[in-house]
């Protein structure tokens, strides 16, 4: 990331000046803070909350995807039972099963 930084402030100014590095670290912060303002703003994973237990947090966290008005309790039984399917399966799943579901 920083080599971008430097190789954007040493094609823009020709000059090394300090506030060329300023510039640099800069641009980091607009490459990277973007996710960071987003990891607290995406509600947590429908998908993960009922496999740890937490039903009431999956219910929330539909409700805030979808909204309330959207049949968020038939979602969630049909998040819980695609669960319970995959757990009764007996298969432990790899990467190329998350990668390439679109092909089964």
């Amino acid at each position: 990331m920083q080599a971008i930084g430097l190789g954007v402030g040493r094609v823009f100014v020709p000059d090394l000046c300090p506030s060329t590095f300023r510039t640099a670290f800069a641009l980091q912060w607009l490459v990277g803070g973007p996710p960071i303002v987003a990891f607290f703003l995406v509600p947590e994973s429908p998908n993960y909350l009922p496999l740890k237990g937490r039903t009431e947090g999956a219910h929330s966290s539909l409700a805030r995807i979808y909204g309330k008005r959207n049949h968020i309790d038939a979602r969630l039984a049909r998040l819980k039972s695609r669960i319970q399917q995959e757990m009764n399966a007996g298969k432990k799943p790899n990467y190329l099963d998350c990668t390439f579901w679109v092909l089964r």
